[in-house]
This record gives structure tokens, sequence and C-alpha cells, in this order.
């Protein structure tokens, strides 16, 4: 084998190897922040926002409001 077709193929192995580590790279990142996104929708799934921020102070002398938030709260 001549030198110059030595070095042709030492540079394809070199090119290639350099491909299989960044792809190894790139699907660890990718990887990475698929799991960080199943986290974040995990938990975002299992927090239950409230209906309202602020909520009223009950009212005695009106009658009780079944909803699907208040459950029981005088407007």
């Amino acid at each position: 084998m001549t030198q110059a077709s030595c070095l042709i193929v030492m540079s394809k192995v070199v090119s290639y190897s350099a491909d299989f580590v960044n792809q190894t790279i790139n699907m660890k990142v990718l990887a990475f922040f698929l799991v960080a996104f199943l986290i974040i929708a995990a938990a975002s799934a299992s927090y239950h926002r409230p209906h309202r921020k602020i909520y009223r102070k009950p009212v005695y002398n009106k009658r009780p409001v079944y909803g699907k938030y208040n459950k029981g709260i005088y407007y």
C-alpha cells in the first residue's frame, strides 16, 4: 500500500470516527432534553392549578354555588 492510499484510508477512518462521536453526543443531548421534557410534563400534569388566585370571603345570605372548581363557595 502506498503512502497516499494509506493517508486516504486513515483520513476516512478518522472522519468516520468523528462522525460517530458527534452522532453519539447528539443522541445524548437529545435524550437529555427528552428526559427533561418528560419530567417537566409529569410535574406540570400532577400540579393542579387553583381556579382563582384570590378567593372571595364566603357570604352567608346566599346559596352555595356547586361548580367544578368551587365546591360550596358562597358568592
